[in-house]
């Protein structure tokens, strides 16, 4: 995923309009003074779904990065820069935009689509798979989740994967720089990355396979693994299943957050459509600022162990700080709303949605009385 690229899914074209003129909801589309010309009647809107502005007036339009380029006086590589800085983005080397690299990028989408159908086919198609299978509807999932997820297999053999690879054309040293396998240390081969454990492919808001997750089939260690940050994947810029939910998220204009993929499976096929999970890590800058393109609240929904509030009080802190209104909803001390769901049902769970913490009444409720202090001081600025 390319710089540009990455810009375009964090950045919000409201937030960047609304620092030059003020900005009212009508509809779908938000409306103002044109900052551009000066004018008595709004005639500048905004579209926060295509992220493109256009003035009826002065005929001024265009996306975040025209935009910055007029507001600021920049080229375009200078408005990459600026936004790459206050979404903080690591900046590319000149070299990122070249054609190459672009080649590249085309190639690893090609890839990990390739990787995906190969998962398809062993969990649908093998004896293995089909433990799997069992595995996955024993834990709630029908078939029609399972297929719209696109979730898969990895057999737990070690080449299975790159031999498919290899016979597809794709060469070990494309294999490695998908993240799809790692180097041997004993010899010039190299193995799979995911081994007996059932795949979650992870998706770009336009829906291209970027990144896996495999969930172990059985006892081991990691439980959870990840694909590694690629060319065309960053872990702490993505929201696991935004590219089906996204509609939804700006309907409700409420975006629940969970933290595992299984998490999320369970309130999507419950119907809970407005969510998303954040791949297993901690929230992040990026995670939030993405978010906001689609919500204007964010409800955190935490595993109810010490360790799911510690990171629900990380995640109320990041949307403070970026002036995203949170919630937080409360579950019982050893439950996630994965097990929850399948316990207590869909309405039980709704019940604690619709009654949540308001994020910084659970925060200075979680924090010792210095950090209290500072964010009241931080909520009077």
């Amino acid at each position: 995923m390319e710089i540009i690229e990455k810009i375009k899914q964090v950045a919000n074209i409201v937030e960047l309009a609304s620092a030059y003129t003020t900005l009212r909801r009508r509809g779908q589309k938000f409306f103002g003074l044109c900052p551009f010309h000066a004018e008595r009647n709004p005639s500048f809107t905004v579209d926060e779904e295509k992220q493109l502005y256009h003035c009826f007036g002065c005929g001024a339009g265009g996306d975040i990065f025209s935009l910055i380029m007029e507001k600021e006086n920049l080229s375009f590589l200078e408005a990459i820069r600026f936004l790459a800085e206050k979404y903080h983005l690591p900046l590319p080397q000149p070299a990122r935009l070249n054609p190459e690299v672009k080649k590249l990028e085309a190639r690893l989408y090609e890839i990990n689509e390739l990787a995906l159908t190969f998962f398809r086919r062993q969990l649908h198609q093998t004896a293995e798979g089909q433990k799997a299978l069992f595995y996955l509807r024993q834990r709630g999932l029908d078939d029609k989740t399972i297929d719209e997820l696109r979730l898969g297999y990895a057999p737990s053999s070690w080449n299975s994967l790159v031999n498919f690879l290899k016979e597809k054309g794709v060469t070990f040293q494309e294999i490695l720089k998908a993240g799809l396998a790692l180097p041997s240390q004993k010899n010039q081969e190299i193995y799979d990355r995911f081994r007996g454990r059932i795949i979650f492919p992870i998706f770009s808001l336009s829906g291209r396979v970027i990144a896996f997750g495999g969930r172990i089939l059985g006892e081991g260690e990691p439980k959870y693994l990840n694909s590694p940050d690629t060319p065309v994947y960053t872990k702490g810029q993505v929201l696991y299943g935004l590219n089906l939910t996204k509609e939804a998220i700006r309907t409700a204009q409420e975006l629940i957050l969970v933290e595992g993929y299984m998490d999320f499976i369970a309130l999507y096929q419950a119907g809970l459509r407005n969510c998303v999970a954040s791949c297993g890590t901690s929230l992040t800058v990026q995670q939030v600022s993405l978010a906001q393109r689609f919500a204007s609240t964010i409800i955190i929904s935490p595993d109810g162990d010490e360790a799911g509030q510690n990171a629900a009080v990380r995640a109320v802190s990041i949307c403070l700080e970026k002036g995203m209104p949170s919630k937080v909803v409360i579950l019982p001390e050893k439950m996630d709303p994965d097990s929850f769901l399948r316990q207590r049902g869909k309405e039980a769970y709704l019940k604690l949605v619709r009654q949540p913490f308001l994020g910084f009444d659970f925060l200075l409720n979680n924090t010792n009385q210095n950090s209290k202090i500072c964010l009241l001081n931080l909520a009077l600025r």
